[in-house]
């Protein structure tokens, strides 16, 4: 589990690039602004590369590494 940090998630938008804990880079997609989801889609994925098949995905907001 990574450490958490502090990404607001209010101020994602759709298209704006986030880095996961795991290494992934990910596209928002949808943001239902409840402060805990983001809908995006995988860019990158170092360890699972059948994520990258453009589908929607939520990801949780301790597993949001970075903005980029």
């Amino acid at each position: 589990m990574s450490e958490f940090k502090n990404v607001n998630l209010a101020t994602l938008t759709p298209g704006t690039r986030v880095r996961t804990a795991d290494g992934a880079i990910a596209e928002v997609a949808d943001n239902p602004l409840d402060g805990t989801w983001i809908i995006c889609r995988y860019l990158e994925h170092p360890t699972s590369p059948g994520l990258l098949d453009g589908k929607e995905h939520a990801i949780f907001a301790t597993d949001i590494e970075s903005v980029l």
